[in-house]
């Protein structure tokens, strides 16, 4: 009897271990300068060093950062069936019930910029040519959004924020809507002089989970997530990284 009950706890413990181990994490983040690109030294950015203290905290470093557009990104999240998913990410209404959002990695400007010889305010962009990355037009703010649902400007979708600066740069487009900080970097790399820019709103980026189905501990997960990146914020460390990339954003400590 006493051989069988030790049995029987063995084969709990080791069914419990192998659950824990058949769940596989990975990680994911937008591929735009200066959020995370790659880099003659790899993969960097700050939603890149933000997913690696997260990866650390769980004790899974060192890890692969998997670069994608936007609209794949949503896909990806939205499809997971096999794994967990952590990314940093705007809210959006189109995320299913098994993504979370739980807390914030920082709080960010987003705006409409032009040219310094062609500027624009939200009475003369009707009718101009604007871009945004492909799917992200719903996450930046309701004003510019409204802007979009009404057919107000000839929305042009691009695949990244590279794209969309060398398409302002040549005239190709009137003017280019998102991050504002991350696009005022871009541009001036690119030695492109912008006009006044016309802010839209402030949007918080959230630290985002895609828990699989099949995986009964989400919550838990979600929880510890959320709990690290939240000592991270305390603590001023989410400001340190962001501010090595973006010198001037004012994000919350």
């Amino acid at each position: 009897m006493r051989n069988r009950l030790i049995v029987s706890l063995l084969l709990i413990v080791f069914s419990v271990g192998a659950k824990a181990e058949a769940e596989t994490f990975s990680y994911y983040s937008i591929n735009f300068t200066p959020a995370a690109y790659q880099s003659d030294d790899g993969i960097t950015g700050y939603y890149a060093d933000i997913l690696r203290r997260v990866a650390e905290e769980l004790g899974q470093n060192p890890i692969d950062i998997n670069l994608v557009p936007y609209p794949r990104m949503a896909r990806i999240l939205n499809n997971n069936q096999n794994e967990v998913i952590i990314a940093c990410l705007f809210p959006s209404a189109n995320f299913k019930p098994h993504i979370y959002q739980p807390t914030s990695v920082g709080t960010f400007e987003t705006a409409v910029v032009t040219l310094q010889n062609s500027p624009l305010n939200w009475d003369s962009i009707i009718d101009k040519r604007v871009a945004t990355v492909r799917g992200a037009s719903k996450v930046y703010g309701e004003k510019f959004h409204d802007l979009v649902l009404n057919n107000s400007i000839k929305l042009i979708a691009v695949k990244d924020y590279y794209q969309g600066i060398q398409m302002l740069k040549a005239g190709r487009i009137d003017a280019f809507a998102g991050n504002l900080y991350a696009t005022l970097v871009m541009a001036a790399d690119e030695d492109i002089a912008l006009s006044e820019p016309m802010l839209i709103s402030e949007k918080q980026s959230m630290i985002t989970i895609s828990i699989a189905p099949h995986i009964e501990n989400g919550d838990q997960i979600v929880a510890q997530v959320s709990d690290i990146v939240n000592k991270m914020r305390d603590s001023g460390e989410l400001q340190d990284i962001i501010e090595k990339y973006l010198p001037n954003a004012e994000q919350q400590r």
